[in-house]
């Protein structure tokens, strides 16, 4: 929850460069090289703007007095808000294979056969369900 801002908010999530990122609705997938991924499904806000950019940052290390600068190269994936006081309910599964679905049940998310909820405080997960 991002409170006391001017404006809107934006939320980042940083990957490297070489991850494949897609987008699709509320969705967004990494995939590593090995080929896990890391599946993000957005839940607040509902009408949720995805985006991915590009960004390099160069940090100076300086160890005993060897000064160094590394130049490293990132893929930002980007949730855009529209509120003042935003909350940004991201639910992010990371697995080899086929991802669980995420769906938003009353009110919480299922991810899976588990409903996790958020009360504006804390998270609750409930017992999974049993078939």
């Amino acid at each position: 929850r991002l409170t006391g801002t001017q404006g809107s908010n934006t939320w980042v999530l940083v990957t490297e460069k070489q991850h494949a990122v897609t987008c699709e609705g509320n969705t967004f997938v990494i995939t590593a090289p090995g080929g896990a991924t890391l599946r993000g499904t957005v839940v607040r806000p509902a009408k949720a703007t995805l985006r991915v950019a590009e960004q390099a940052h160069v940090q100076e290390i300086n160890y005993r007095g060897s000064h160094a600068h590394r130049r490293f190269d990132t893929k930002l994936i980007q949730v855009a808000g529209q509120d003042r006081d935003q909350d940004f309910l991201v639910v992010m599964t990371i697995q080899k294979g086929q991802a669980p679905v995420v769906a938003s049940a009353n009110d919480g998310v299922t991810i899976g056969k588990r409903t996790v909820r958020f009360d504006g405080t804390k998270l609750t997960l409930e017992p999974a369900v049993k078939n």
